[in-house]
């Protein structure tokens, strides 16, 4: 029978020991560390609780919880992947226990979290032990561990190299984001790429010029711009932490389509991969099938992780509220 009262959370406001506690944790720690964090509530107004594992008074790792405000009933989904506990699996059913717990304590009703694509079966498992609703997502993952640029291309299909070859004669480039382009051009190409799926952007127009400011000065965050004979077309946005690069928001300009300016940003994020010696690139999801195709044709594989929900709201309750949403909308 699983443990599942021998773990407790605190909160803690010690940005140096979060960030330790990530480090050891995961191998993909860019989005959990504690500056990033700090900019994902900047952006979306919403409230990241940080909260501390202990199983005893020893620190076993973290468990970021996102809440639409400091008062809010409800969760908030977090518009980038892999937002949840970061404890080891064997822990695992005890610290989302003491989640549910805390969740009681402090009259949060819903939440939502995701862990990276590690350990999948083991995760969907501890979750189950804990009544807690999990399902599977997938990402596309990059294998870089070759360290080469020859040998990371030499993996892209046909077409993708091709369309490479053609976007360049067709005047595409790509360079470093110079000063305002990511201030200017994310918030757009973000737009776009959501308006495209029947979705509103989740991001605050000053999202180009808060990403902008956080990544000034750091050499572990990727600023690449895209051009069309020479007009910015398009931006990067890649963040480097332990063995893993995140492909984390980037798109062309719809109006920029034909020449095909994306496939040299995504070369670009994989070349300063390499250059800065990540073993892996993850792409971050897989959107749709069209999305998925584009992002396995330069060689990547698609890789599970697991979404999980806890509620205190019983099911009769969730399910009377998603028919009226469903009214409501008609």
């Amino acid at each position: 029978m699983t443990d599942t009262t021998t773990v407790r959370l605190e909160r803690t406001t010690d940005a140096t020991a979060w960030d330790a506690l990530v480090d050891a944790r995961t191998p993909e720690p860019a989005f959990h560390r504690w500056s990033w964090l700090d900019l994902q509530s900047r952006i979306n107004g919403f409230v990241i609780e940080r909260l501390v594992a202990l199983r005893g008074d020893e620190p076993i790792g973290v468990v970021p919880v996102a809440r639409k405000s400091a008062r809010s009933f409800e969760g908030a989904d977090a518009p980038f992947p892999y937002l949840g506990p970061l404890v080891a699996t064997e822990h695992l059913a005890a610290t989302v226990a003491a989640l549910r717990r805390w969740q009681r304590q402090n009259r949060l009703l819903t939440t939502h979290f995701e862990f990276g694509p590690q350990a999948q079966d083991a995760t969907l498992a501890a979750l189950g032990a804990t009544g807690t609703e999990a399902h599977h997502d997938s990402t596309v993952i990059m294998d870089l561990s070759h360290g080469s640029l020859e040998q990371l291309r030499a993996g892209y299909s046909s077409l993708r190299r091709r369309d490479i070859r053609r976007a360049v004669r067709d005047g595409s480039s790509v360079r470093e984001a110079l000063p305002g382009e990511i201030t200017t051009l994310l918030p757009q190409v973000l737009g776009e790429a959501f308006e495209a799926h029947g979705k509103p952007s989740p991001y605050h127009e000053s999202v180009g010029a808060q990403v902008e400011a956080w990544a000034a000065g750091r050499d572990d965050v990727g600023l690449f711009t895209a051009l069309v004979n020479d007009e910015p077309a398009g931006v990067q946005v890649v963040i480097g932490g332990g063995d893993f690069a995140m492909a984390w928001a980037g798109a062309c300009l719809r109006k920029y389509r034909d020449a095909n300016p994306n496939v040299l940003l995504y070369d670009r994020l994989l070349e300063w991969s390499v250059e800065k010696g990540y073993s892996t690139v993850d792409l971050c999801g897989r959107v749709d099938e069209g999305v998925l195709r584009y992002k396995l044709a330069f060689g990547g594989a698609v890789q599970p992780y697991t979404v999980a929900r806890s509620t205190l709201i019983p099911q009769p309750l969730l399910s009377a509220a998603a028919r009226a949403r469903r009214l409501v909308k008609r």
